[in-house]
């Protein structure tokens, strides 16, 4: 396709500098667009997949730092795909990932259809979120 074009058709620091100001576009275009939503079990396979497919496609401009950045939303899917009585213990032991912050991840959970305030007010404890960072 076009992209690959234009990354044959460039050199060092250039490709790099292409390859994630694109990457960054479509990085942000995900997050925002993901925001917009809540998320039930079905909604967090499917966007498990898609997640998959983004980061074979970003992969594929062999940019480390691109790679970085899209596997930082794998944890954000797992955020969805994990079991409500599993939660705490997952961010327990997995710290969020950059550029996501726990206020993110908190924002996060919020999406999450079969979470209430008290689940996330208790979930923020675990991320040691103050209450006003993670007000949304």
């Amino acid at each position: 396709g076009y992209i690959q074009e234009v990354m044959a058709n460039l050199d060092g620091h250039n490709r790099v500098l292409f390859a994630q100001s694109m990457a960054g576009m479509v990085f942000d275009g995900l997050c925002a667009h993901l925001r917009g939503y809540q998320v039930n079990d079905i909604g967090a396979l499917v966007l498990r997949a898609d997640i998959s497919r983004y980061q074979t496609c970003m992969d594929s401009l062999q940019v480390s730092s691109i790679s970085t950045l899209f596997r930082s939303l794998k944890y954000i899917s797992d955020l969805f795909i994990v079991t409500k009585s599993y939660l705490a213990p997952f961010l327990s032991e997995q710290p969020p990932q950059a550029p996501f912050t726990s206020a993110h991840i908190v924002d996060f959970l919020r999406q999450r259809v079969d979470l209430t305030n008290a689940d996330v007010q208790a979930l923020t404890k675990v991320l040691g979120v103050p209450k006003a960072k993670a007000a949304g």
